[in-house]
């Protein structure tokens, strides 16, 4: 049930019945609506356009495979002559045919996205009057627009002539980072298009589509876009403006304050605590701020806080003794964004479980001092310095490229491997198969089978059918007993073994045999355990992967 109408579903019957309403709400203010008349006369006026062309290619018959029942009893008399001319009324009650979308393809829609039997969310036409209406109705400015009246065809320029507006919609898209993209939809047939806007770094690409030339704009500044234009040789120039609003690039920062006590009134304890402190902008202008207890790189900050992350209220920030790190996301109305990162103890194993590790590559930070794009050799941070050469291997922001031709990394240390983990992302080469790691033993070799599309855990061991290698994965092999999780979900598939007879140079190797097959791909991590882990751990540190290197 939704203020203003209710939907309820007749028993025995195909029809839905709406009751539509006047509801009266405060009005905005007049550029915002309108712009909010020109969107919503440009896409009822689009559907217009759409459902008379699938008319006349279908011999009259309409985009339509049910029927609603409108109740109109609340509607006001005015509303009901202006925008319901037309149609046969009967005990307050009229039938209108529900337009099927599949069968018009109108592509994004701001309005009418209704999927479900009941809901009002949709665009229906009168077999009476050829008039589309839109049965949620749209509020603009306290007024409630149900079809495309005289007003709203001033907003568009509609003429008839042309069928719709003159064809020009807007359609409002994405504000982010500072930057607000506006896609113009004209028709190709349109001759001397010129786009301008008061905006002096305004940018766009154009491309066509179904008859279409897309104009994709970007501005970075509230302004008027201006739309000049001619319908044909013979029409006049016309010139439509749009308002851009909201838009705001001023770089978003803040920082985090040294750790506080207060004591908590109800259980008299101390609990600790950390603010948000130098707020570069108003409560008013910010969209959300939110934390997570674990490191969350910058890089993927934005995409990891959409769905997930606890939200901060009055910028306080409660720590849990046994907590590591904290993250901290802030983000504006306009997309921008900043995150702060503060380690709370001297733990340096990055949130991943601690017990058992020996041995700890991180892509991230390659050497005990940070990172290090000029070095050969990828160190140890579990604190056995147990670190590792590098030879032929590039080294990125925050993983190690292996060509499939030279690049190899080892260690003579003999490391005793019980479970090991590692989040890497494979080429495809056209070598039959890839040496991966070999961890001390001819029955810890990990190799990937391309032609196979399979995985193997050392000689005559398992192998797993995996088909997500060429992205980004994170992959936990546990040795005793013998099993293997990709994005810590366990693989049950067993489809054979293979035979991997080769011994490797050094008790630790990543790539190649001393005879070749090397792999071609890029390692963001490498953890080795003494034990093994259980599914919980392993759940554990894929979370951290998927934040620390942004696993899909």
């Amino acid at each position: 049930m939704k203020k203003g109408f209710s939907l309820v579903t007749l028993l025995v019957t195909i029809f839905v019945i709406i009751t539509l309403t006047s509801t009266v709400v405060i009005s905005a203010n007049s550029i915002y609506n309108n712009n909010k008349k020109v969107k919503f006369a440009s896409e009822i006026s689009y559907i217009k356009e759409l459902v008379s062309n699938y008319i006349s290619n279908n011999n009259g018959k309409l985009p339509s495979s049910s029927e609603v029942l409108i109740s109109i009893e609340n509607i006001s008399k005015d509303d009901l002559n202006k925008q319901f001319a037309g149609e046969s009324i009967l005990e307050d009650t009229i039938f209108l045919n529900k337009i099927d979308m599949s069968m018009i393809n109108p592509g994004t829609l701001q309005y009418g996205n209704g999927r479900d039997e009941k809901s009002d969310d949709i665009y229906c036409i009168s077999k009476q009057t050829g008039k589309i209406y839109y049965i949620r109705g749209c509020n603009i400015g306290g007024k409630i627009y149900y079809t495309l009246t005289d007003e709203l065809k001033k907003s568009i320029k509609y003429t008839e002539s042309n069928n719709v507006n003159d064809g020009i919609i807007f359609y409002d898209g994405n504000l982010d980072n500072g930057i607000k993209e506006i896609d113009i939809k004209i028709p190709d047939s349109y001759l001397d298009v010129e786009l301008t806007s008061t905006d002096v770094s305004f940018e766009y690409s154009s491309e066509n589509q179904s008859g279409y030339n897309i104009y994709k704009t970007k501005s970075k500044e509230n302004s008027i876009i201006s739309v000049k234009y001619k319908v044909n040789n013979d029409s006049e120039k016309k010139e439509l403006k749009y308002s851009v609003e909201s838009v705001d690039n001023s770089e978003l920062t803040f920082s985090l304050s040294d750790i506080k006590v207060m004591k908590n009134s109800e259980t008299k304890k101390d609990e600790k605590y950390i603010t948000i402190e130098n707020l570069s902008k108003k409560d008013n202008q910010i969209k959300m701020k939110k934390y997570s207890n674990i490191y969350i790189d910058k890089t993927v900050a934005k995409d990891y806080f959409k769905n997930s992350g606890i939200d901060i209220k009055d910028n306080i920030i409660s720590i849990d003794n046994s907590l590591g790190n904290v993250t901290v996301y802030v983000e504006d109305n306009s997309g921008n964004y900043h995150s702060e990162y503060i380690t709370l103890n001297n733990n340096n194993t990055m949130d991943y479980i601690n017990d058992g590790m020996i041995l700890l590559l991180d892509g991230l930070q390659n050497t005990r001092e940070g990172h290090s794009a000029s070095t050969n050799v990828w160190e140890d941070l579990s604190g056995n310095n147990y670190d590792v050469t590098m030879e032929n291997i590039q080294i990125n922001n925050n993983n190690m490229y292996f060509s499939g031709t030279n690049s190899k990394m080892y260690s003579e240390n003999n490391i005793n491997a019980v479970s090991v983990e590692m989040v890497l992302e494979l080429e495809e080469t056209e070598q039959i198969a890839q040496y991966i790691a070999y961890f001390g033993s001819t029955d810890k070799i990990l190799a990937w089978s391309p032609t196979k599309n399979a995985i193997s855990l050392g000689h005559n061991k398992k192998r797993y059918s995996i088909d997500e290698l060429y992205k980004l994965s994170s992959i936990s092999v546990q040795y005793n007993p013998d099993a293997m999780y990709l994005n810590s979900k366990k693989l049950e598939l067993n489809v054979g073994s293979e035979s991997w007879m080769y011994s490797s140079q050094y008790p630790f190797m990543i790539s190649g045999y001393s005879g070749g097959w090397r792999m071609k791909g890029k390692i963001y991590s490498i953890r080795v355990y003494n034990r093994a882990l259980t599914q919980e751990e392993i759940n554990h540190n894929y979370m951290v992967d998927k934040a620390r290197y942004g696993i899909k």
